[in-house]
């Protein structure tokens, strides 16, 4: 199913249909560039779920919320299949100094 942009005087709206088995959805968003200069978020947007024979309306959810799920979800995943064989997982993470700043002065510093 192909995606479904509209422009508006502030920005775009764009629809996200989906299918599997007998349940559709679709992610509505708004794109609005100005809403950064006001400190709101630029994308907002809902995922409303349709399901069953007869697809009658089963949620309604934030489409920022779902994202950042599904997000950790295919990481979670993608960690899951690259670990190396017999490992059940991986984990990465950044060097102690780009976590923050720290009381203790790092390896081989002056101070």
């Amino acid at each position: 199913m192909p995606r479904a942009p509209g422009w508006t005087s502030s920005g775009q709206l764009l629809q996200i249909p989906s299918t599997l088995s007998e349940y559709v959805g679709s992610k509505l968003l708004t794109i609005t560039p100005e809403n950064a200069r006001a400190g709101r978020p630029v994308i907002q947007g809902l995922y409303l779920l349709f399901g069953g024979g007869d697809q009658r309306p089963l949620a309604v959810l934030d489409s920022m919320a779902l994202t950042n799920v599904r997000t950790a979800a295919v990481s979670g995943m993608g960690a899951r299949r690259l670990a190396a064989p017999g490992r059940s997982a991986s984990s990465f993470s950044a060097p102690k100094s780009r976590r923050g700043s720290t009381s203790e002065p790092s390896p081989g510093s002056s101070t």
